[in-house]
């Protein structure tokens, strides 16, 4: 613990310390973000600080070996994941999650897998956005996460083998292999990945029923702890060519297979006037997902002043899972008779058709504008066929089994203007129109709904430059964030932690103020003033259910979440040998709500913290890494705690370079949760989560091939580059 201590110390230190002459960066003649275009010609640090964005070089931090983009996410800065795998960036839910600047589609326990499916191995860049420009989807009120996945510049055959394996409570291990071949105007990619491990979390719910006067009429708790056994295979191919000086072309298409048991046994007691009920369910899950992506891009250069770029998508996601739930039931240690057996199969395909066009013309004056449009069309099958055993029979159970039909048509156009004004100035302006037409149907009651919402979401830009030390910018822009799929179902969806939820067909979408101040010194200190408010905010309630007398979970839509946070962060080398990124960051935040006609209200403080070092001493690298959630208020009826994570590593390099030997140990203390409490009139609840996040990875990897770095201009999708 004293060593810890220690390590710690220093990444914290090292925010006092100047930035050295050697690190010095270059002349701020090419920089590159989101919402104004500029480059960074420096050295690649580990952590990188842009204009409106935050840089993760994956393969540069050591801690990172063996992982999946979920762990990597959960140490980077700003970047909140709690244990159910839900994402937050700067202290706010509603993150769109990109691959190579195209979307994923995914939301809740869909997209936690899918980021648990791709390896760090597979990963060159994360990009963190907090203010993307009018030219990308409008979705995600915190920002964009923007996944780049590797592909090599180096000409030749080349590539490398990556294999890992971890040891906690159970087990992981994880084989990457990525191949490049780039010659003359022909690159040809593949990566395939088998991951097969076991994960635990233990969980508890403690619940409060009240009567209006505050008298509590009966308390209930849970505990869980699943396991699940799973498998998870990855591939991906694709080849880029150069037709000619102005045309550039490519396709890629990947695939994934997911074998996944799961055992869930859940103890649960209520205890209120009449007595004590006890009881044990025991739920058994396999599930079956097979997904596939197709992407086409086409680049081409009308002259040196104007450029499109062209990109069409397909992706199918589908799920084959069954279900089978046992209770075991008993009131005062007396067996209570109607015990509960139920199995069902519930298979989901959702399938996406996606297409964009991007134009950008120069003028000789400097005036930059870009504009374009995209058009996706989304179709959700998702059925719930349920049984229930009884008088010694598989009996179909109506009450239970459904089918929730869903499409999403979203269409959109956009344009950009950008222009420096004088030796010091530039601005950028931006205006995206996104018409969304939806359409729900739940076969079973032939409830449905159709919804229409346009919307027109404008952003803007002004930096100011007084000298080659200072950089001072203001961002404004308004976003979306559309209620997923699943919470707009009428129907039950049984969870391992709750005994169900259900969606509600009324949500509508959570529209997002953000504005945005901030100061560089050096591009080594960075300080960010963030003010934005929500308005309606989309948040889970417990609801009684009058038949069963237990509790289900359901979105509703509040009134107004506004949020005000202070950034200080310090990136740079105090040493040659030592590289670090410590970002320290007040949040507040003020949310209120009316349930059943009785106003809410929290706020309240929250401070986070996240120190990381990298330490290199010639073949040796070395990396520490810590991160402090304070507690946050989420919504007007619950409050996240306090938690901490850490995570250490070390490397050698061996055979000249070729081969890199790592050790990572993540949670080494074991103090990692994540607990949450709530209150609503008639309820109090709390819970807490301990994921199975201690574990020591030894990890090995050998680069292969001769080839040189190709230092063409990169003719990849537009899209990937410039977010």
């Amino acid at each position: 613990m004293l060593r810890f201590t220690i390590i710690t110390g220093t990444i914290i230190y090292a925010a006092a310390l100047p930035a050295r002459a050697q690190d010095k960066p270059a002349a701020d003649t090419t920089k590159e973000r989101a919402l104004k275009e500029v480059s960074i010609t420096a050295q690649k640090g580990a952590i990188e600080r842009a204009p409106g964005k935050t840089i993760i070089n994956v393969q540069a931090l050591t801690a990172n070996a063996g992982k999946t983009v979920l762990d990597v996410l959960r140490q980077s800065p700003g970047v909140t994941v709690d244990g159910q795998g839900n994402i937050s960036m700067t202290g706010r839910q509603g993150v769109l999650v990109t691959i190579d600047g195209r979307q994923t589609y995914l939301a809740g326990d869909d997209l936690r897998d899918y980021l648990r499916s791709i390896t760090a191995e597979e990963v060159g860049e994360i990009e963190l956005i907090t203010q993307p420009s009018a030219r990308y989807d409008a979705a995600g009120n915190a920002g964009i996460i923007n996944i780049k996945l590797r592909k090599s510049r180096r000409a030749g055959w080349n590539g490398n083998i990556n294999s890992s394996y971890s040891v906690s409570k159970l087990y992981a291990s994880n084989s990457t292999v990525l191949v490049n071949y780039r010659k003359n105007k022909v690159n040809i990619f593949a990566s395939a990945n088998y991951i097969n491990a076991m994960g635990t979390v233990d969980w508890m719910q403690w619940v409060a029923i009240k009567a209006a006067d505050g008298t509590v009429l009966s308390r209930a708790t849970q505990h869980a702890a699943p396991v699940e056994d799973f498998d998870k295979q990855n591939w991906r191919a694709g080849i880029d060519y150069i037709a000619s000086d102005k045309t550039s072309m490519g396709v890629q298409i990947t695939g994934a297979f997911y074998n996944n048991i799961m055992h869930s046994p859940i103890i649960m007691t209520v205890a209120d006037a009449s007595g004590t009920t006890e009881g044990r369910r025991n739920t058994y899950e396999w599930s079956v997902r097979k997904n596939g992506t197709a992407n086409a891009w086409l680049k081409h250069n009308f002259s040196k002043r104007s450029e499109l770029n062209v990109n069409a998508d397909y992706l199918i996601y589908t799920r084959r899972m069954g279900q089978y739930l046992q209770t075991e039931t008993e009131k005062d240690s007396v067996a209570m008779p109607g015990q509960l057996v139920l199995r069902s199969q519930l298979p989901y395909t959702m399938q996406v058709h996606s297409a964009r066009a991007d134009h950008t013309y120069t003028a000789a004056n400097g005036l930059k504008i870009e504009s374009g449009g995209k058009y996706s069309y989304v179709t959700m099958d998702n059925a719930g066929q349920f049984e229930q055993y009884s008088n010694d029979t598989w009996q179909p159970d109506a009450s239970r089994t459904n089918r929730f039909l869903y499409t999403e048509h979203i269409s959109a156009l956009y344009a950009n203007a950008t222009k420096k004004l004088g030796a010091h100035w530039d601005a950028q302006l931006g205006l995206r129109g996104e018409l969304a037409e939806i359409r729900g149907v739940q076969e079973a009651t032939a409830q449905g709904f159709t919804r229409s919402m346009p919307a027109l979401f404008p952003t803007a830009y002004i930096s100011y430059k007084p000298d080659s030390a200072h950089n001072i910018e203001v961002n404004y822009g308004r976003r979306v964030e559309r209620p997923q799929y699943r919470m707009l179902n009428p129907f039950n969806y049984y969870t391992f932690y709750n005994s169900y939820q259900r969606g509600n067909p009324n949500l509508l979408p959570e529209y997002t103020h953000n504005l945005e101040l901030r100061h560089s010194y050096k591009n080594t200190w960075n300080t960010s003033l963030e003010l934005s408010a929500t308005n309606p905010v989309i948040a889970w309630l417990l609801v009684p259910d009058g038949q069963t007398g237990i509790t289900y979970e359901t979105p509703y839509n509040f009134s107004t979440n506004k949020l005000a946070t202070l950034s200080l962060n310090y990136t740079g080398k105090p040493r040659p040998w030592w590289e670090a990124s410590v970002t320290v960051t007040g949040r507040y935040a003020n949310v209120t709500g009316i349930y059943n006609n009785i106003p809410l209200h929290r706020e309240g403080l929250g401070v986070f913290v996240w120190a990381q070092s990298q330490l290199t001493f010639g073949k040796w690298s070395g990396e520490v890494y810590c991160g402090y959630n304070g507690n946050m208020v989420t919504t007007p009826v619950s409050r996240d705690g306090a938690n901490l994570y850490t995570a250490a590593g070390i490397g050698r390099k061996l055979a000249k370079d070729k081969l890199n030997i790592r050790l990572i140990t993540n949670d080494l203390f074991y103090v990692y949760r994540n607990v949450f409490t709530g209150s609503q009139p008639g309820f109090d609840n709390s819970g807490r989560l301990m994921p199975n996040s201690r574990d020591v990875t030894l990890v090995v990897t050998y680069n292969f091939g001769q080839g040189k770095s190709d230092q063409r201009k990169d003719r990849g999708p537009e899209e990937a580059k410039r977010l």
